[in-house]
């Protein structure tokens, strides 16, 4: 389903949205499009591939309520290895034993948990993962 469509059930529904995650953010499109939608709402970005993140960071630059985060989320803490093609959304966490022909970069990793508890943030209203993991 397209970002727009579950926007508009979203609003449609008057669904309180004061807290977003943006897992696998890209380059920022969908933290935009929320952004403009729930102005505020506080929205969490991930973006592990230091090329990407950097795009990132630009795009949102303007929007206090966005905050970027280079870490990947994942299921444990620590480094995964991710294929890396340039700014594309097709990069992604290498499972254990899986070979790639492109790029690869090693990635720092933390869970959801982990963020949330630094952060003292309490309820996670949507979370939006586009991940290859």
């Amino acid at each position: 389903m397209a970002h727009n469509e579950v926007l508009r059930l979203l609003l449609r529904a008057g669904y309180p949205l004061t807290c977003i995650f943006d897992v696998g953010a890209n380059v920022g499109l969908t933290a935009q499009e929320f952004g403009q939608s729930f102005s505020y709402a506080i929205i969490h970005t991930f973006e592990p591939v230091p090329a990407t993140y950097d795009l990132l960071t630009a795009n949102l630059a303007s929007r206090p309520n966005v905050h970027c985060n280079r870490p990947a989320l994942g299921r444990t803490f620590g480094e995964v290895k991710m294929a890396v093609a340039g700014v594309s959304p097709g990069n992604g966490v290498l499972l254990s034993g899986s070979y790639t022909k492109g790029e690869t970069d090693i990635v720092p990793q933390l869970t959801g948990e982990q963020y949330r508890a630094n952060r003292q943030i309490g309820q996670i209203r949507f979370l939006k993962i586009a991940t290859m993991d």
